[in-house]
């Protein structure tokens, strides 16, 4: 939760305050077929180590039910990524830009709650619904952020934010909906993830807070992502004035900042 959606929305505060006027709608910035080709190996990389990086703090049975879930939820978003891909654009195709990247968001709207969900339907349902927002930011919403003066240049607010938001919404659910007297429920370490909740031995000694309800917790988690979104556009915004003091650069999009081979205009004008 707090990975994606803050370093989503402090890098849109960001570039709200920094985007330069010659970004938008800029030529260098094109998709091509050679860009796309690397992209997408670039999306089935991902895909194949987001299990690993959502499990990686895991360990034993738990650890198995993350990689699990991630991967249930990422067949879902695939599925919507296709579906909606299709549905949404104007030409009835897919198109490269979903496929590159809703087809991940999956990973991104499980990860806080894939030690909790106990039921690999809710794992699918919930992958669905993330790579439907999506889905939905990069046809919709990425040119009215366009057209409100923001230039996000890979569509942070689509694969890491919005799932970001619905990640941290489904684990404040779980949150209150877990009950240690559930078999279902038995693998999560509630003294560890929570240990403020009242049916945890000792819980008045190890929070400076009185001991919760799972009702009250999850309150207390769906605040700190309401924190950690305010946090990151505040931060980003107060960033973005202070660099704009620096001069950026004034060219776009140009490789002449890198050290290039001495056939480069010759590879670039082939690919």
């Amino acid at each position: 939760m707090m990975v994606h959606t803050f370093g989503a929305y402090f890098g849109i505060g960001f570039a709200r305050v920094i985007s330069p006027k010659a970004s938008f709608g800029n030529p260098h910035q094109a998709q091509g077929y050679v860009s796309d080709a690397f992209s997408m190996i670039g999306t089935l990389f991902l895909w194949m180590f987001w299990p690993s990086f959502n499990g990686a703090l895991a360990d034993g049975a738990v650890q198995e039910r993350v990689i699990t879930n991630t991967v249930l939820a990422m067949t879902g978003s695939c599925m919507s990524a296709f579906i909606f891909s299709r549905m949404l654009r104007g030409t009835r195709k897919f198109e490269m830009e979903d496929i590159q990247n809703a087809t991940l968001a999956g990973g991104v709207a499980v990860g806080t709650a894939a030690d909790m969900i106990p039921n690999p339907g809710i794992a699918i349902l919930v992958g669905f619904f993330g790579g439907l927002l999506s889905t939905i930011g990069y046809v919709y919403i990425s040119g009215a952020l366009e057209k409100a003066g923001l230039h996000d240049t890979c569509g942070v607010n689509n694969l890491h934010g919005m799932p970001g938001l619905l990640a941290g919404t489904i684990g404040s659910i779980c949150a209150a909906a877990i009950s240690t007297g559930d078999e279902r429920f038995s693998m999560v370490s509630t003294d560890v993830m929570f240990p403020a909740l009242n049916s945890t031995a000792g819980c008045e000694s190890v929070s400076f807070l009185p001991c919760r309800s799972p009702g009250q917790q999850g309150g207390v988690q769906f605040l700190a992502l309401i924190l950690s979104l305010l946090w990151a556009l505040a931060g980003g915004f107060l960033t973005g004035l202070i660099l704009k003091k620096v001069d950026p650069p004034k060219k776009l999009f140009q490789d002449e900042y890198f050290e290039t081979p001495e056939d480069y205009d010759e590879m670039a004008r082939i690919l």
